[in-house]
C-alpha cells in the first residue's frame, strides 16, 4: 500500500537521480502525483457515481453544473424513466451533437427520450424534449479524483497492487521539462504497466467472452473469443 507521503519519496528520488529537482522541491512533486493520479483515473475510469435528475418539461439541453454535476471525467450511460409513458429505465442512446441538431429539425421524433449527447464539456442534450412531469434521467459518470492532502492519505483509483502506475506517471510528468530522454524511459514504464493492469482487470472480469462465427455450409455458431488483452 502507498501512501501520499510513500509515493513523494520514491518520486522525488527518482527525478532526484534524473537531474531534475535539484534541493528536493517535494511540494512540487506532489503537485506532479495528483496530477498524474488524476490523468490515469480518467483513463482507466476506476470509480463511477449515479446521479438521478428531474426534468424539466420541454427542455432539451442542460448544463451538467445546473444539475449539480461538476467533477464528472465522462459519461457512462444514462437511462430514462417516463412517468406517462411508463418506459421505466430505458437506457439512452449516445450519439452527437450535430445528429440530435439534424433529428430536432428534421423533427424525427419518438414518444419518449431515446438519445443523449454531450455538446462540449458541459452541455447534456436529450431528444426529444419530455412533455410529463416528473420524468427522471439516472446519469453514470466517472468523476474526478479527489487530490492527496495528507501524508498519509492513500490513491482510491487503483488497487494497492498497482500504485506504482501512478508512481510512473508522476515521475515522467516532474521529468518532461529538465530531462525528456529520462521522461521518456519512464513513459514508456508507465504505459508498459498500465497495458499490463488493463488485461489484469480485464481477466478479473472473465477472460472469455462469446462471439458470432460462421461455421461450414453457412451454419452459424459461436465460439469463445479471449479478450484478456481488450482495450476498454
Amino acid at each position: 500500500m502507498s501512501t501520499f507521503g510513500m509515493l513523494a519519496n520514491r518520486v522525488l528520488d527518482a527525478t532526484l537521480r534524473g537531474g531534475n529537482l535539484s534541493g528536493g522541491n517535494r511540494d512540487q512533486v506532489k503537485e506532479d502525483i495528483n496530477e498524474a493520479i488524476k490523468q490515469v483515473d480518467a483513463v482507466l475510469r476506476p470509480a463511477r457515481t449515479i446521479s438521478v435528475e428531474v426534468l424539466v418539461a420541454g427542455q432539451k439541453d442542460y448544463s451538467l453544473v445546473a444539475l449539480g454535476i461538476t467533477n464528472a471525467t465522462s459519461i457512462r450511460s444514462i437511462t430514462y424513466t417516463s412517468v406517462a409513458s411508463g418506459q421505466q429505465g430505458a437506457l439512452l442512446e449516445e450519439t452527437t451533437p450535430d445528429r440530435v441538431r439534424e433529428l430536432r429539425v428534421t423533427g424525427q421524433n419518438a414518444s419518449w427520450i431515446n438519445m443523449y449527447a454531450l455538446d462540449g464539456l458541459d452541455t447534456l442534450m436529450v431528444n426529444p424534449a419530455n412533455n410529463a412531469v416528473g420524468d427522471t434521467i439516472s446519469i453514470t459518470y466517472v468523476p474526478r479524483s479527489t487530490a492527496l492532502v495528507n501524508e498519509t492519505d492513500i490513491p482510491s483509483g487503483l488497487p494497492e497492487e498497482w500504485h506504482d502506475i501512478y508512481e510512473l506517471a508522476a515521475i515522467q510528468r516532474s521529468m518532461r521539462q529538465s530531462s525528456p530522454e529520462y521522461a521518456a524511459h519512464y513513459l514508456q514504464m508507465y504505459e508498459h504497466k498500465l497495458d499490463e493492469y488493463r488485461k489484469w482487470r480485464n481477466r478479473r472480469s472473465g477472460a472469455l467472452g462469446m462471439t458470432a462465427g460462421v461455421g461450414r455450409y453457412g451454419r452459424r455458431g459461436w465460439r469463445q473469443h479471449d479478450n484478456s488483452a481488450d482495450w476498454r
